[in-house]
């Protein structure tokens, strides 16, 4: 003897049951969202969110705008190159000789 024939219901109607309590488990949670505005309070965080995401992807592209390209002047090229660099480290400050 098993639990539902103890209450009285058959085996074929435990899927109807099951149905009918998950039904009724989403209206009272669709009156619940509502009363307590859980579904306006996530509508608006998701538009919040959106347009946060907006305007960083607006400043980015303004800054981006901005910026000037920069443009280095050289005086002396020959200066920079990686041997008179080396150089320079390898006969320490004030001891510089071009080659």
């Amino acid at each position: 003897m098993n639990i539902f024939q103890l209450i009285g219901i058959n085996q074929s109607n435990i899927l109807i049951i099951l149905i009918v309590i998950f039904v009724i488990f989403l209206i009272i949670r669709e009156l619940l969202t509502w009363y307590w505005k859980i579904n306006k309070i996530v509508r608006l965080l998701e538009q919040i969110e959106e347009n946060t995401r907006l305007e960083i992807i607006e400043k980015k592209t303004e800054v981006v705008l901005e910026q000037k390209p920069q443009t280095t002047v050289n005086k002396d090229p020959i200066s920079q190159t990686p041997r008179n660099v080396l150089d320079k480290w390898w006969n320490g400050p004030g001891k510089y000789s071009p080659s």
